[in-house]
């Protein structure tokens, strides 16, 4: 399948998390674990039915397609989301029990 073929909509990619299993927060790790499950049980030599097998390899197509030419955007309210230790430190750094540098990885003492 080319990248010509694929259906980059909104609507085709809500159908492959779908079909994944997966939610709006995925990564690469995610995608390849479901697509390893999915196909062992929908390949044809299992048994599975080659009408499925082609869902999920249109659907790991169009998930490749977008997290190869997605435009990350790495900004300090997403890395806090992303980092529960930091948010919390951050949200209470003034605090003088916590003793915490922004810049630091660690607690200092």
């Amino acid at each position: 399948m080319s990248a010509t073929d694929i259906d980059t909509s909104y609507p085709a990619l809500e159908q492959a998390l779908e079909i994944f299993g997966l939610t709006a927060r995925f990564t690469r790790d995610h995608v390849r674990r479901a697509y390893h499950r999915l196909s062992k049980l929908h390949h044809p030599d299992n048994g599975g039915s080659d009408e499925m097998m082609v869902k999920v390899n249109a659907a790991h197509a169009l998930l490749e397609h977008y997290m190869q030419h997605y435009h990350f955007q790495v900004d300090r309210d997403e890395f806090l989301r992303q980092n529960p230790y930091h948010r919390f430190m951050n949200q209470f750094h003034q605090d003088g029990v916590w003793n915490y540098r922004d810049d630091a990885t660690e607690r200092q003492p």
